[in-house]
């Protein structure tokens, strides 16, 4: 029914840094700081959060994602970490999140389920060594905020496109609004 997120300050989000406290004093020490949240705005029951961190490293971030929506008496939700560079043509995220949807062409995701941060970064760094950093995308707060709001939308449009999402009817909405609010 969205199709936008919402920049807030990465004190905006105190339950996603509660329950991902190891994690983020692990991104400390490898040298990233957040710099951004989003909200991922939910009709219906269930929440989206994100916390994005830059490093000293500009042509990598870091960030946190936390999502979860109520259906049907049913919860399906999602948690992890990615790291990510780009360049002008290629996204590479390197996630220890599942792999639940078919990326768009342009991202070249590695998924290793449930490995800690140390690990992840690990693996990322691994990946970009062929890459000279000259040809990646330096990341400022402001790239950075650009930078997830486009990857929202190449993944959104994707899956538009491909059938898997499709806009909610003003119908359809409603009768969310209407269930949550009773």
């Amino acid at each position: 029914a969205f199709n936008d997120v919402v920049r807030c300050d990465p004190t905006d989000v105190p339950e996603l840094e509660a329950r991902f406290n190891d994690t983020i004093t692990t991104l400390g020490d490898l040298g990233y700081r957040p710099a951004l949240a989003m909200k991922i705005p939910v009709i219906g029951d269930g929440y989206g959060n994100a916390l994005a961190f830059l490093a000293d490293d500009p042509t990598t971030l870091a960030i946190i994602v936390e999502s979860e929506v109520r259906t049907n008496g049913n919860i399906y939700g999602d948690s992890g970490l990615s790291f990510l560079s780009r360049n002008a043509t290629t996204i590479w995220p390197t996630s220890n999140m599942r792999q639940t949807l078919n990326n768009p062409p342009m991202f070249e995701a590695v998924y290793l389920t449930g490995i800690g941060a140390e690990e992840l970064h690990a693996a990322h760094r691994e990946r970009m060594q062929t890459f000279a950093a000259s040809s990646l995308r330096r990341f400022t707060c402001d790239v950075l905020w650009d930078t997830l709001r486009e990857n929202e939308s190449l993944i959104r449009e994707f899956n538009l496109n491909r059938g898997v999402f499709r806009p909610m009817t003003i119908a359809e909405v409603e009768a969310v609004s209407q269930h949550n609010a009773t």
